[in-house]
This record gives structure tokens, sequence and C-alpha cells, in this order.
């Protein structure tokens, strides 16, 4: 029990430090945002309504900011790196990922989709099984806003940790 009470007084604790997240530089940000304008362009012009193209729909109707689109997938992004480091330490999965995405590369465009969207694919094991060994938010802590913010319709209160 002392324990819990421990980690439950470190948590109420968070809220009073702000975190101070590092910037990128204006080159990086410049060269990061222009590839993903070119990501979104090109799945529009496939008609494809990825989660890219969702998300720069929410910052064009100020549901979030520019802003708050590049961090989030920069968080994205660095999850989905892990798979790499993982593959690269199993080279017989990482071969039969690499003909299996071969063989679909082949079929129509419509149903490679439906391949990238399956949930019984090599692909989408690696996936899972690299969010399972290295999650996104693996023992978080939580944070609070310095100030009151409202994100797309939700409203954070200062100091509550989210």
């Amino acid at each position: 029990m002392r324990g819990l009470i421990q980690v439950c007084d470190r948590w109420r604790s968070t809220a009073l430090y702000v975190v101070e997240i590092p910037s990128y530089d204006r080159e990086s940000r410049t060269a990061s945002s222009s590839f993903n304008l070119r990501a979104r362009d090109s799945a529009m012009e496939q008609n494809s309504n990825t989660a890219l193209v969702q998300m720069y729909h929410a910052v064009d109707s100020s549901d979030i900011s520019e802003e708050q689109l590049q961090q989030t997938l920069d968080v994205i992004l660095g999850g989905i790196s892990w798979n790499l480091v993982f593959l690269t330490a199993y080279p017989e999965t990482q071969a039969r990922l690499r003909s299996e995405i071969s063989a679909q590369r082949q079929r129509t465009t419509s149903e490679y989709n439906t391949y990238l969207t399956s949930s019984a694919t090599c692909l989408a094991s690696c996936i899972s099984e690299s969010s399972r060994l290295n999650p996104l938010a693996a023992f978080s802590v939580p944070q609070a806003s310095p100030t009151g913010r409202c994100i797309g319709s939700y409203y954070f209160p200062v100091h509550k940790n989210i």
C-alpha cells in the first residue's frame, strides 16, 4: 500500500511542474512540414482518406493547430521507427515482410490499400508486436497544462493532470 501512496503523491505533484519541450530548429520544421504536405497532396490525388488527410482537415477547420499536427506526427513516427529497429534483430521476419509487401505492390491500388488496413498480415503483426514491446506512452508521467486550454472540443483546466 505504501508504494501505491507514493505513486499517487508523485502524480499529484506533477501538476506543479511545467515541462519545457525542446523546439525544433526552423529548417527541420520546414522540411518536415513540406514532406507532410506532399504526402497529404499525394493521398488526396488518389482519393485516399488517410489519417494524415483527416489531420490536415482538423487543421483547416481550426480544431488543432499546425504545431499540434507536427507534434502528433513526431510521436507517431517515433513509434513507427521502432518497427525498423526490431526488424533488424529478426532478419527472417524482415525477409517475410519484404516478400509480402513486394507481392502486394503488384496488385491494384484498391487491393493494396485493403492490404495496408488489414489486421491479418505480417505487416500488421509487426506493427502490433512493436507497439507491444515499445508502447508510445509506456509508464508515462502525467503532465499538467500551465494554463487552461481548449483542444478541439475538449477543455483542459489549469494544472489538471492529463
